[in-house]
């Protein structure tokens, strides 16, 4: 957007919402704007309060890096979060799929195949026909299953 701007020769206004940012004035900054045209609310005023828990790892490989992240990230998940909403964030859509599978993989592998699974079966079969078999399977176990025709 920046780019598009100087191309442009105008600015261009922004509007952003997100989580809470613990860097918002750098995040403003980058996006170009003055203190007085961006705001942050505080995680305190949030209606459910907000833990930030940040793991690095020093591999430059991304592969390899994400590889070595899968389970720290799952034993974060289920310490830090339990049965609370949490957020991973990857860097995008098919590393978010990729993730996703693999700790549903690991609850399997743990004998908790519905760990994240805070619905009711029945409530989830009208979406299992947009996974994958490999995903479904984690999803809802065999036993618990509800036919499709």
């Amino acid at each position: 957007m920046r780019y598009i701007a100087s191309q442009i020769g105008r600015s261009i206004r922004i509007v952003a919402l997100s989580l809470p940012l613990a860097d918002a004035r750098d995040v403003s900054q980058w996006l170009g704007c003055n203190a007085n045209a961006s705001f942050n609310f505080h995680p305190s005023v949030r209606p459910l309060p907000l833990s930030l828990h940040i793991q690095g790892f020093n591999i430059s490989h991304a592969a390899s890096r994400f590889a070595a992240m899968t389970k720290p990230i799952y034993n974060a998940v289920v310490r830090h979060a339990g049965s609370k909403p949490c957020a991973v964030f990857v860097p995008s859509r098919r590393w978010a799929r990729l993730l996703a599978a693999d700790l549903l993989a690991l609850a399997a592998a743990q004998k908790r195949p519905g760990r994240f699974l805070h619905a009711r079966p029945d409530l989830v079969q009208p979406f299992l026909k947009r996974l994958s078999d490999k995903v479904r399977n984690y999803v809802i176990p065999a036993q618990n299953r509800v036919p499709s025709y």
